[in-house]
């Protein structure tokens, strides 16, 4: 649904109850996504590591039940603030 979005750039879907995984699949999320707010929600899991691949600039996923180690693409993201 999001994806087909290609001029979205911020999604914000704090504080939704949302639960589950994130979608390990890129495909959900359009690639122009700058800002990402999946934060005070259940999601459960690990971060997966396609987000690394975006240009985010802000990535939220605190208040979470998220497990693992963050991926290392994340360091890859010069504009990135956590």
């Amino acid at each position: 649904f999001f994806s087909n979005m290609t001029s979205l750039y911020l999604l914000d879907l704090d504080s939704n109850q949302l639960s589950g995984t994130i979608p390990s699949s890129p495909s959900w999320l359009p690639s122009s996504i700058q800002f990402l707010m999946l934060n005070r929600n259940n999601f459960t899991g690990t971060i997966p590591s396609f987000i690394g691949k975006q240009i985010l600039q802000l990535l939220f996923l605190n208040d979470n039940s998220l497990t693992g180690t963050i991926p290392e693409e994340l360091s890859q993201l010069e504009n990135l603030e956590l």
